[in-house]
């Protein structure tokens, strides 16, 4: 499987509902081409100027927006395959009884449809030199989002966390790199050199056969329902709810900022065994700006080896 797209809630009305159309990017724990090929896509779909006969002339208030939990698309980024979900936020209709049909807008469905088919389209028929080409893609989306990370740090308060903005600067930088050899790559690959293949830009993670545990390794799939807290002790109740509360959504749609759900899938999406829980909690720093620090993953961690959700054996990992 290359990548999943999930077809959320759309077709709706943005001016009845009050919404706007947003398709998701992948969170930092897996990385990936579709970022890139997603803005691009949503990006052509709207200057299309894509209208249904029966539906409104409104101009398409489309956008990117970071990985935001609640649908099918979790449990694909949970098995490490690229995935983005598509629908409106907010939408005062969602699961009450005024979600109806009066409520959906034609040429919302034909908008839609066009950018999911297309993505879906252009991932079956690629061949090496358009996956070559997404690459400048790829990286351009990184760096918007981290342009825009570093931003929001500098300006969020008083005294940022001076490691945590130097480890955004240091992959800006890099990002920046990488887009400099991207775009020297496609200029080469235009005049007759050739292409690098696809795998090299669909996967460029080195696979050793043999892996030495240094740190937690996640033992189930993600999400987790909140089944499998039923049984810890009070005290384990006690510091996740706090959690919960010190890290609640301030939106009754989509999260705005990262809520405890999110924080804790990309810790435990994160945790393959690889990563000290100092490194995990220096990556869940990086990416959502908050402060945490390795005595947080390991409250953490020590209440998921209690359920059986995670393991800090050692030895060899074939």
């Amino acid at each position: 499987m290359i990548a999943n797209i999930n077809a959320d809630m759309v077709g709706e009305g943005t001016v009845k509902t009050n919404s706007r159309f947003y398709s998701t990017r992948t969170p930092d724990s897996a990385p990936t081409f579709l970022d890139g090929l997603m803005s691009d896509v949503l990006q052509r779909t709207r200057e299309a100027n894509l209208y249904a006969p029966t539906g409104t002339h409104n101009y398409w208030t489309a956008e990117p927006i970071a990985d935001a939990q609640g649908s099918d698309h979790d449990i694909f980024l949970g098995l490490g395959i690229p995935a983005t979900m598509l629908g409106h936020d907010p939408d005062w209709t969602h699961h009450t009884s005024e979600d109806k049909i009066d409520k959906t807008d034609a040429s919302e469905f034909r908008r839609a449809g066009v950018l999911a088919t297309s993505a879906a389209y252009w991932l079956a028929a690629a061949d090496s030199a358009a996956w070559d080409r997404l690459r400048a893609g790829e990286v351009a989306a990184r760096l918007e989002i981290l342009a825009q990370r570093v931003a929001s740090d500098v300006a969020s308060g008083p005294v940022p966390a001076a490691e945590r903005i130097k480890k955004n600067e240091d992959a800006l930088e890099e990002a920046s790199r990488q887009m400099r050899v991207a775009s020297r790559h496609n200029f080469e690959a235009f005049n007759g050199a050739p292409d690098a293949g696809i795998e090299k830009s669909r996967d460029r993670i080195g696979r050793q056969p043999f892996l030495q545990f240094r740190g937690p390794r996640r033992l189930t799939l993600l999400p987790i329902d909140a089944s499998a807290f039923a049984s810890l002790p009070s005290e384990d109740v006690i510091w996740l709810s706090q959690q919960e509360t010190r890290f609640a959504s301030d939106s009754e749609g989509l999260a705005t900022k990262p809520n405890f759900a999110l924080i804790s899938f990309e810790a435990m999406n994160v945790m393959n065994g690889q990563r000290g829980t100092d490194e995990i909690a220096s990556f869940l720093a990086t990416e959502f700006l908050i402060d945490i620090d390795k005595a947080w993953v390991n409250r953490l961690v020590s209440i998921l080896v209690k359920q059986h959700l995670v393991t800090l054996e050692n030895g060899m990992c074939p």
